[in-house]
């Protein structure tokens, strides 16, 4: 039925299209089939679908300066309304023993048949067209392979672009993804110097207390220390882009979406967590192997030095 899921699927096409940059190549041809419909007249369909485009057109002019026109092809050629498949018909068995003898008997229609074979040709040889057509055809091999690069990247770039029901939403998506690398940056980046100096700070400290033999105390204590500090960071960071979903009016009706993102952010934020415990970690552990094999060493110079006071006294 041509309606809002088909408005919205017609939207994700045309911007999908845009962003792909089809316009090297040409524009792909969409067939409308319309089922099991009661008006077998395609103009008044046509009347409807044209009133789409139209809106569509507007809409995505005016939001994304995309012209559906120039990436969507729609003419009658393409419009196939196909009728009921089957025949009902009502007859009664008295044979079958039943308290309702009567039974529906189906048949399929020719002309659902006829319609489905109009479908399959038109299809065949648009297809042949598009073979022939000099605008599809390359020069040469660098020519093909450089447009097929350019559209797998661009796939690879927007692979979420089917997952949106509108144009509307994977803007807002988008717009919540700039956001959330704002907010990185703002919030969590710009503190990366000072992580690398507590880290640093840590492994001073870890090293002065390994003299004394205990390391545990000095290391929890450090520790304690970059997760406040770290702590602070992701707060401050969550609450400013809860506010500013809140205050945006854009993104008043993307409730689901504003927390998918905000679950993304929240993830990016301990994955930077995790990158500089790891590195504390490390610290430790290198730490730790220094002092043993530094005791090592001296309970070795020890045994050394015990065996040859023991050769000089014989």
């Amino acid at each position: 039925d041509i309606g809002s899921e088909m408005q919205n699927l017609l939207q994700i096409c045309a911007y999908s299209l845009n962003k792909l940059r089809v316009k090297k190549v040409t524009a792909p041809q969409i067939f409308f089939v319309l089922n099991q419909q009661a008006d077998p007249d395609p103009d008044k369909h046509l009347d409807c679908i044209n009133i789409l485009m139209d809106k569509l057109n507007k809409e995505l002019i005016d939001s994304e300066g995309i012209k559906v026109s120039d990436l969507i092809k729609v003419s009658r050629e393409n419009l196939f309304v196909l009728p009921s498949a089957f025949n009902s018909e009502q007859i009664n068995k008295p044979n079958l023993h039943l308290f309702n003898s009567k039974v529906i008997k189906l048949s399929p229609t020719i002309a659902f048949a006829d319609k489905c074979a109009d479908l399959r040709m038109a299809i065949i040889e648009r297809l042949e067209n598009i073979l022939i057509d000099e605008k599809t055809s390359f020069d040469t091999i660098s020519e093909w392979m450089e447009m097929s690069g350019t559209i797998w990247d661009t796939i690879i770039r927007y692979q979420d672009i089917v997952k949106y029901r509108n144009v509307e939403e994977m803007i807002c998506s988008n717009l919540l993804r700039k956001l959330t690398s704002e907010l990185m940056k703002s919030h969590i980046y710009v503190h990366r110097q000072e992580y690398t100096e507590n880290t640093e700070k840590l492994s001073a400290e870890i090293r002065n207390i390994n003299i004394l033999g205990n390391p545990d105390e000095i290391v929890s204590c450090v520790l304690l220390r970059f997760h406040e500090l770290f702590t602070t960071h992701r707060i401050d960071c969550l609450t400013e882009y809860r506010t500013r979903c809140r205050n945006d009016t854009s993104l008043k009706d993307m409730k689901v979406l504003c927390e998918e993102h905000e679950l993304n952010l929240t993830r990016l934020i301990y994955m930077e967590k995790k990158i500089y415990e790891d590195k504390i970690n490390f610290q430790v552990k290198a730490i730790q192997m220094e002092k043993k094999l530094s005791d090592s060493m001296k309970k070795f110079q020890e045994e050394i030095i015990k065996h040859v006071d023991g050769y000089l006294e014989l």
